[in-house]
């Protein structure tokens, strides 16, 4: 089982290839991932974790599709960036700036002006935030109820209390091409 942490930098992660644009201690693939083809063969990998990596990218939408090219039928692929609002986003070496909007429009759709379909069905998208402990339980309260569907996402992504800090995008590639959701309308549940 390949499970390939990209862009591990100081803390690479057991039992993981860590990868890393710089050679240091723990990395075992030294990879520029604006550079491509990446060094995996297509369908060669069955897990990709992605934390903090797309925002130093230079096109993250060419990454997430070098990411699916490089997955398995049935691998699946996590990614957390930062919320565009949260205290990260514009930190130094940052290229982009991310919201929901962004995530859900990867499926691509029949009035997309570009193509932007990655071949990838969406597990999980939310949105989180970093709590300390004191706090954490109403914090937590906050995230479950925000994070019930997509309405009430968009609600807390424009409310400007508690921005979120993060996005965490889970995938999976189906194991065929008619397995392959494609976007229509971001659900809209209950208010």
């Amino acid at each position: 089982m390949i499970k390939l942490n990209l862009g591990c930098s100081i803390i690479p992660t057991p039992g993981y290839t860590n990868v890393d644009c710089r050679p240091l201690k723990g990395v075992d693939v030294v990879h520029d991932l604006n550079v491509y083809p990446w060094p995996w063969a297509d369908g060669s990998v069955d897990y990709i974790h992605a934390r903090n990596v797309l925002e130093h990218v230079i096109d993250p939408l060419k990454a997430i599709k070098e990411m699916s090219r490089i997955l398995k039928p049935g691998g699946e692929v996590y990614i957390r960036v930062p919320h565009m609002y949260g205290p990260g986003a514009s930190a130094v070496g940052h290229l982009h700036y991310f919201k929901l909007f962004w995530f859900t429009e990867l499926a691509g759709g029949p009035n997309e002006q570009v193509e932007s379909s990655v071949g990838l069905n969406c597990t999980s998208l939310k949105l989180m935030l970093v709590a300390t402990s004191f706090w954490f339980k109403p914090l937590k309260l906050w995230s479950w109820f925000f994070n019930k569907n997509t309405r009430r996402q968009l609600v807390w992504e424009s409310l400007g209390v508690l921005c979120p800090t993060d996005i965490d995008y889970t995938a999976v590639k189906p194991v065929s091409k008619d397995q392959l959701k494609v976007w229509t309308e971001p659900h809209l549940g209950k208010l």
